[in-house]
């Protein structure tokens, strides 16, 4: 044994929140899907906001893009079991794979139809606030913080080396 401790159960509020802080750290370093989520809902987020959503409006925004990043998070999780459970090549854990991914395709097809119907009424709306909001400071520091993201995702080498 490596002299850590063997139990998989965590027994208080920081160690769970700790755990649950390594999985999303593992996953964001393991590969682009869940990157791309998180670039997404920063995106939709602030568009929301340039838009002028109502604040019941935007609650549906950030609850949708954290369904996503939920699901795409256990599509993490199954690979890493069925990588465990069979690290070679067998149809069963390919299945077990393309059904979990299945499960994140259905949820983003769910955000792209809920984005139309909340950003559709706003189409008007979406432009000029976008232009509004980038020529102020505000929007200046939301421009860097989405290249900062978008840098992130695409030159970020995950586990694999891969960017």
């Amino acid at each position: 044994m490596s002299g850590r401790s063997t139990r998989l159960r965590n027994h208080s509020f920081r160690e769970s929140f700790s755990a649950a802080w390594q999985g999303l750290s593992f996953a964001l370093r393991r590969g682009k899907n869940i990157r791309f989520h998180f670039l997404a809902a920063y995106t939709v987020f602030f568009l929301g906001l340039w838009a002028g959503l109502s604040p019941l409006e935007m609650v549906l925004v950030v609850t949708v893009s954290a369904l996503v990043a939920a699901a795409e998070l256990l599509n993490t999780a199954v690979e890493v079991l069925v990588d465990l459970a069979s690290p070679s090549y067998s149809d069963p854990a390919k299945r077990a794979k393309d059904i979990a991914a299945g499960g994140v395709l259905v949820t983003v097809f769910g955000a792209l139809i809920s984005a139309f119907f909340l950003f559709y009424p706003h189409r008007g709306e979406l432009v000029p606030g976008l232009v509004r909001h980038l020529l102020s400071w505000e929007g200046f520091f939301v421009a860097v913080g989405f290249l900062a993201l978008l840098g992130l995702w695409l030159f970020w080498p995950g586990e694999n080396g891969e960017g």
